[in-house]
């Protein structure tokens, strides 16, 4: 994680790249960036399948108002996953943005590692990092300010018609698109003990931020 400073720098160099691809047709030119619209049912599956065993190794994190997300998102993932890429304007995304593919020298933000590059919601990489990055002990007035430094950003990038309530809305879905991936990593092989501290402490700070969300305005 990292201060909110620093969280703001790599949210202006992200809303940059989302800007300058923002409905752009080139995002349908290149057969190596993968539309995400192609497999949120698929998604909502892996972490359906891998529920159990999430809330098992999480039992320690899952409380009020994050078991009650949890909940809701057990009824709602299918729908939740289809309107994110539905109703968001497309754009380039980095897709795995964490600090660990970020670089930070003097005033220069560099991202690194674009393997999963893709095409889909803007709000999906802001709530990735943000999850990720930003750790519990702050209060959600810095949640806000971060989010609307960002659509500041995007919108000095020449995005229009795109207005922070529904920037908003969008990152709300992106959080609980985050939590069906990072609750599908029964999966995948996190590697020594430090992969394992990672994944602990995104799940810790992804629950913290899910459960500020109003669940009601989310669909």
């Amino acid at each position: 994680g990292a201060d909110p400073a620093t969280c703001a720098r790599v949210l202006d160099q992200a809303a940059a790249l989302h800007a300058r691809y923002w409905e752009s047709p080139k995002l349908r030119e290149h057969f190596w960036i993968a539309n995400q619209a192609a497999g949120p049912r698929m998604r909502h599956r892996m972490y359906a399948r891998a529920r159990k065993a999430f809330r098992e190794r999480y039992a320690h994190s899952l409380h009020g108002g994050r078991v009650t997300a949890l909940a809701w998102l057990d009824r709602n993932g299918f729908a939740l996953s289809e309107a994110l890429h539905r109703d968001a304007p497309q754009t380039l995304l980095h897709c795995d943005l964490r600090f660990d593919n970020v670089f930070v020298r003097d005033e220069q933000i560099t991202l690194a590692d674009w393997q999963m590059v893709g095409a889909g919601a803007a709000a999906y990489d802001v709530a990735y990092f943000l999850s990720g990055a930003l750790p519990g002990g702050f209060g959600s007035n810095t949640e806000q300010e971060l989010l609307r430094g960002y659509h500041a950003a995007l919108s000095g990038g020449g995005v229009r018609d795109y207005p922070f309530e529904t920037f908003q809305r969008d990152y709300w879905r992106g959080l609980f698109a985050v939590l069906q991936v990072v609750g599908a990593t029964d999966a995948v092989d996190l590697g020594d003990s430090r992969g394992l501290e990672m994944m602990e402490q995104w799940v810790e700070r992804l629950l913290v931020l899910i459960a500020r969300v109003p669940l009601e305005r989310v669909l």
